[in-house]
């Protein structure tokens, strides 16, 4: 069985966040700076290490997409900006790796079908293209 010791010296190693600053109850993706991408590849690591199953985990729960250009984001709010932030804390990694499931029981909550910051963000990046298109070839 994984203890508490165990889990921070692997996000540790994982995320290069300081074993000290990895307190028992401190937020690792909203205080720790890592989004995205490296939230994905960290829970990845720790369920393929301790057999965790990770199929009820919802990540925006826990953290934003990979930080980049989101002009739609302005006009309609990606699915993390719709939910109540909940931390993924070491304790919260030490009762997934013990349980074998990820323990997080997430409140009742809606999110669009589509995501329309995405497709905002598609024809505003296509409507450059044109533009270009159009200067370049006038």
């Amino acid at each position: 069985m994984p203890e508490l010791a165990d889990i921070t010296a692997f996000v540790a190693d994982e995320t290069g966040l300081d074993r000290s600053w990895l307190t028992p109850e401190r937020d690792i993706f909203g205080r720790g700076g890592i989004s995205g991408d490296d939230c994905d590849e960290l829970l990845r690591s720790l369920s393929e290490r301790y057999q965790i199953d990770m199929s009820k985990h919802l990540w925006y729960f826990h953290h934003a997409e990979e930080a980049s250009f989101n002009l739609g984001g302005l006009f309609f709010k990606p699915p993390n900006a719709r939910v109540t932030h909940i931390p993924v804390t070491p304790t919260l990694l030490l009762e997934a790796a013990t349980s074998g499931h990820w323990p997080v029981t997430y409140p009742h909550h809606r999110l669009p079908k589509r995501r329309y910051d995405m497709w905002l963000n598609a024809i505003i990046a296509c409507a450059i293209i044109v533009a270009i298109a159009i200067a370049y070839f006038s």
